[in-house]
């Protein structure tokens, strides 16, 4: 039931008028309404599991919040076929961030973690209820908000 109030939520804000789209240009858009595997470039050899990925949970955001080359009109394009994160090897060893340059950025795996961890570290931080004796404590409630962990997006078996 939740996925089709998102499914419907997320044709109404993407609607032409919403998105101040001609009716040609809203035509040739195509949104998924489902959920979308997110697997790696194909001639890199995956760790874990491929990321069953919720789309139409995400509708409450801005699809350049992800999406962020897309310029309203045309077709989304994959982030590595579009060569924003085309690098399919580390930009060197652990430890290296963002503020050491595009290619950190460019490496499928950073843009993806960076992008989808962080934001779901937020919503945990944003909707967790405050701890009555003002400690810092880990509720279920919080723990139902987004995935931030490792086999909560890759569950082992899963292939």
């Amino acid at each position: 039931m939740r996925t089709l109030i998102y499914a419907i939520a997320g044709l109404i804000l993407l609607s032409p008028c919403s998105m101040g789209a001609a009716d040609e240009t809203w035509n040739s858009i195509s949104v998924p309404l489902r959920t979308i595997i997110l697997e790696p470039p194909d001639n890199t050899t995956p760790k874990f599991t491929p990321v069953y990925f919720p789309h139409p949970l995400h509708f409450d955001y801005s699809c350049r919040r992800c999406h962020h080359m897309w310029d309203g009109y045309t077709e989304i394009q994959n982030c590595a076929s579009s060569q924003c994160h085309s690098r399919t090897t580390p930009p060197g060893s652990f430890g290296i961030n963002e503020a050491q340059g595009e290619e950190y950025i460019r490496y499928y795996k950073n843009a993806y973690h960076d992008l989808c961890i962080e934001c779901h570290k937020d919503l945990k931080t944003k909707q967790a209820p405050p701890p009555e004796d003002g400690k810092k404590e880990e509720t279920a409630e919080k723990e139902k908000t987004a995935p931030t962990l490792c086999f909560e997006c890759h569950p082992k078996g899963s292939e």
